[in-house]
């Protein structure tokens, strides 16, 4: 990661208020940088996984670049496990916790 940043767009009208409690339009949005880990790589299948399974499935995982959910995820695990060997599956523990 090569930062976590909050960026702030301000209305140009300081006396611009909402209709909701009067509060200004600013808009503030929370970025993370990173390295594209994709670069140069063949990549099979795609997960964008959030930890929930509530409306978490993509109905069309054949689809050209299809995103797969947690639900796809744990469809296919019975049949083609994700193997990780010990000391991979140590540094990713220590990582999580």
């Amino acid at each position: 990661i090569f930062g976590v940043y909050q960026v702030v767009i301000k209305h140009p009208s300081s006396s611009y208020t909402s209709n909701v409690g009067g509060a200004s339009k600013d808009i503030r949005l929370d970025l993370m940088i990173m390295e594209n880990i994709f670069y140069a790589k063949a990549i099979s299948r795609i997960y964008d996984l959030k930890g929930s399974i509530r409306s978490r499935y993509n109905a069309e995982p054949s689809a050209s670049n299809a995103v797969l959910l947690d639900e796809n995820l744990l469809e296919i695990l019975p049949a083609s496990p994700i193997l990780v060997r010990q000391d991979a599956r140590a540094k990713l523990l220590r990582a999580l916790w």
